[in-house]
């Protein structure tokens, strides 16, 4: 408000300088001193509430306004004019140009010559000599005036702009380098920027430029963009007139154009290792044109493990860490792989062994593991043959059949540590290994087998005492023997698909199972014929040649010689036909029956001992 008071004030005041008229007060009258003035308008002024340097800075407008004025009068009514000739009005520095003035009559009475003055309203921007010949010392803005000598109020002016022309020009930081990468990292593009100086210079303008732009290519703004690996020389130079008319100003420097490295591949992601175990992870750069393809490897956690230069780990402490390998060429690319240490097992052994199992029984197999600190106490138990003998996973083992199976226990940290152990399961169940045959009928040996049937096999090695023949109905093996002779044989019975799975059975025929002299004695003549009675029901046994054979419905009869061809004869009866011949020497097994009294041919009465036929073999038996 202040302000529109005092510009109020400078137009009456101006007003009243030129005659426009005296200020009356609102009613018409005319102000007196000391009091209020008004305008036109009615408004009134105050003077008393200004301070003595508002009025002074009141005086000055009033005065700059008057000379306005009066500038403006002259031109229109002055009896002369002075013209300036047009020029760029922009002088460097140190420059020197010379400006030109036309006087023109306007009236008669105007001075045919009219001497000039010159001057300058800044000297320190720019000075001029009594000819026009303007001089630019330093940067601003000054006007020149050309007047008469005689009359100030004929004039002309021209306002010239000193300006600084470039002295030098700086590439902020020249010693860059740029980067290609198919993934576009940094852009593929680098931003250049300069430091013109001075500050103040008036052409800052810039032309930028790349000695081989197959390498890189720069914009006028100074972004570089690369298009090859290479070395380039980027130039830039100033546009300003000055510095071309005297000499280029410009800068310069070499930018190194890199392949960039697009993305690193490590032979492994991740990686577990056992403590004071060493791997080396090996790291393929891509592309492989990159540059620069050194790598800094780092670990995450190396009290775990340590890395070196060359990517070699070494695992310190049991845990987990990340070895990372970066690309040093800017291009931030990296790869990482993931480190857990632990402390393998170094060895299994079984505290409770265990060969033989029988079957359907179940036994449990205890492991101790080392070290005792080892991270993964985890174990797998199998079977080589589950049929013989199954485990669990705590080492818990039960005899399925007969045979021989591998229990094996292994740690699955890695280790590839192992421990196995043999189990035997007889394939052969019986409750004794000794057997006795007391009938001439023989007898059926019953066990279970419980192995494979193909794998069974039977050997007799007691052939001269007795025969067998057997048949397997399931797991239960019936073996028919058959006596031949008293004595003592064996019954080797194995199953093949192990050595060990045998088991032999002794088998004793006992005399009473068998026709021979120490269950039937051999039978005296002598004394049969003196005692027939005490021998009567005896088992008995003779040895000779047949004498006569006499043959019935149902029985025969025969007499047969022990001692010579007639000495010693025995008169035998049996209840079967049998194919002897007289002549035939044979062996007959039976029961005294005393004496025979029969009649002869002749009709003579002969008495001999006699015997009742059970078994009788051609031959001697």
């Amino acid at each position: 408000m202040k302000k529109i008071r005092l510009l109020l004030i400078a137009v009456i005041v101006f007003s009243l300088i030129f005659g426009i008229g005296n200020v009356y007060a609102e009613d018409g009258s005319t102000a007196e001193d000391g009091d209020a003035t008004a305008d036109e308008s009615g408004l009134s002024f105050d003077w008393e509430q200004y301070t003595y340097e508002e009025l002074l800075k009141i005086k000055s407008d009033i005065d700059n306004a008057i000379q306005a004025k009066q500038r403006e009068y002259a031109l229109e009514n002055g009896n002369r004019k002075i013209t300036l000739a047009d020029f760029d009005a922009k002088v460097y520095v140190g420059k020197t140009i010379r400006l030109e003035a036309t006087v023109e009559k306007l009236t008669e009475d105007a001075p045919a010559k009219t001497s000039l003055v010159w001057s300058s309203s800044d000297e320190s921007v720019a000075k001029v000599s009594s000819a026009g010949e303007i001089k630019a010392i330093a940067a601003g803005r000054a006007t020149i005036i050309c007047r008469a000598s005689d009359d100030e109020f004929v004039f002309a002016e021209s306002v010239v702009d000193v300006i600084e022309p470039v002295k030098s020009i700086a590439i902020d930081n020249p010693n860059q380098t740029i980067l290609i990468s198919d993934s576009g990292v940094n852009g593929n593009t680098l931003q250049l920027s300069c430091t013109v100086l001075p500050e103040n210079a008036f052409c800052k303008d810039l032309n930028w430029s790349s000695s081989d732009e197959k390498i890189a290519t720069v914009d006028g703004t100074g972004l570089v963009k690369a298009k090859a690996p290479g070395k380039v020389t980027i130039t830039v130079v100033s546009e300003d007139p000055f510095s071309k008319d005297t000499r280029p100003i410009k800068a310069s420097f070499q930018l190194t154009v890199n392949q960039a490295v697009s993305a690193i591949e490590l032979s492994s992601s991740e990686a577990t290792l056992d403590k004071k175990e060493k791997t080396t992870l090996t790291a393929v750069i891509l592309p492989t044109s990159a540059t620069n393809k050194k790598l800094v490897w780092d670990s995450s956690n190396p009290s775990v493990a340590t890395v070196t230069a060359s990517g070699q780990v070494a695992a310190v402490g049991c845990g987990e860490t990340v070895i990372r390998c970066v690309a040093v060429d800017g291009s931030g690319a990296s790869a990482e792989c993931k480190v857990n240490v632990i402390q393998k097992i170094t060895g299994l052994k079984f505290t409770s062994p265990l060969s033989t199992l029988a079957l359907d029984q179940t036994a449990k197999l205890q492991v101790a593991i080392t070290p005792e600190d080892a991270t993964n106490k985890n174990l797998v138990w199998t079977s080589s043959d589950e049929k013989v003998a199954t485990v669990d996973s705590s080492g818990n083992v039960k005899a399925i059949s007969g045979g021989k199976a591998t229990i094996t226990c292994s740690a699955v940290d890695g280790s590839n540590k192992t421990v196995s152990q043999s189990i035997f399961v007889p394939s052969f169940k019986v409750s004794t290994t000794e057997y006795t045959v007391i009938s001439k009928s023989g007898m059926t040996i019953s066990l279970e087998y419980l192995g494979a049937p193909g794998n069974l096999v039977v050997t007799n090695s007691g052939k001269t005492f007795f025969d067998c023949d057997y048949t397997l109905s399931g797991t239960k093996i019936n073996i028919d023997i058959t006596p031949r002779k008293a004595g003592k044989g064996n019954l080797i019975l194995k199953d093949n698909s192990d050595p060990k799975n045998m088991i032999t059975l002794q088998v004793t025929i006992d005399h009473d199972a068998v026709y021979d002299t120490t269950s039937y004695p051999k039978g005296d003549y002598t004394s049969i014929m003196r005692y027939p009675s005490s021998y009567n029901g005896d088992k008995i046994s003779i040895y000779g040649r047949v004498l006569q054979v006499q043959k019935s419905w149902g029985s025969y009869t025969l007499r047969v010689a022990t001692k010579g061809r007639w000495d010693n004869v025995f008169y035998v009866t049996g209840s079967s036909d049998v194919s002897i011949i007289e002549g035939d020497y044979i062996t007959v097994y039976g029961t005294c029956t005393g004496t025979k009294t029969y009649t002869t041919i002749l009709g003579g009465s002969i008495t001999i001992p006699s015997m009742r036929i059970e078994q009788l073999y051609i031959g001697r038996n």
